[in-house]
């Protein structure tokens, strides 16, 4: 049965704290006025993170630190596509087919993630959702990421941190810079056009 309540009973650290000392897993959706975030779980770290209804994803994040190009990205999408079923996670994608360095892809998620929770927790209202994952279905999304995901963060690590930032922010006056925490401003494109790279890299795998 999933887990739901109104944010101004049950605050964002409270939740996350939660599911972090009972070593959940599954997706926290929390939204607001300005749209949904999610949060992935699994056995209490956090594997991926969504802002805003998609306006800031990790294959953006990792193209904007330098750690793939955006033709890698989009051939991580194309290879994805191959097996929409089976779909695993993209940086998982990145990682089997040697596209991104570890340690790259982990700095990336981190950013998204402390990114992501700086958001909610400057929201005075909206709402959460969290639905448990069925881990053990081989065929599941979440069976990937529980199973064979290679970067995570500690949600309670993740947390503090993104606290810290927060209260810097409000501090300082810069809560409208959420952005910045990934290295983007309103004067950059949050679209990344990888249509061209991915028609070219989905024909290519299709003839292999």
């Amino acid at each position: 049965m999933p887990i739901t309540g109104d944010l101004k009973v049950f605050s964002v650290s409270d939740i996350i704290q939660f599911l972090c000392d009972s070593r959940r897993s599954g997706t926290l959706r929390i939204g607001g006025a300005k749209g949904g975030c999610t949060l992935v779980f699994a056995t209490g770290e956090i594997v991926s993170a969504n802002y805003l209804d998609g306006l800031v994803r990790i294959g953006q994040v990792l193209v904007r630190i330098g750690a793939i190009t955006k033709a890698e990205l989009a051939w991580a999408l194309a290879i994805q596509e191959q097996d929409p079923a089976n779909r695993k996670p993209l940086v998982l994608t990145l990682l089997e087919n040697h596209m991104v360095e570890k340690e790259a892809a982990y700095n990336g998620l981190k950013m998204l993630i402390e990114m992501t929770l700086v958001e909610v927790l400057s929201w005075g209202s909206g709402y959460f959702k969290f639905e448990e994952s069925v881990v053990d279905n081989p065929g599941g999304w979440h069976y990937y990421l529980t199973m064979h995901q290679e970067v995570s963060l500690n949600a309670a690590a993740a947390l503090l941190e993104s606290l810290r930032i927060f209260d810097e922010k409000r501090r300082d006056g810069t809560m409208d810079d959420v952005l910045g925490i990934v290295g983007l401003d309103s004067s950059h494109s949050l679209v990344i056009d990888t249509k061209s790279f991915r028609g070219h890299e989905a024909a290519r795998l299709a003839g292999a």
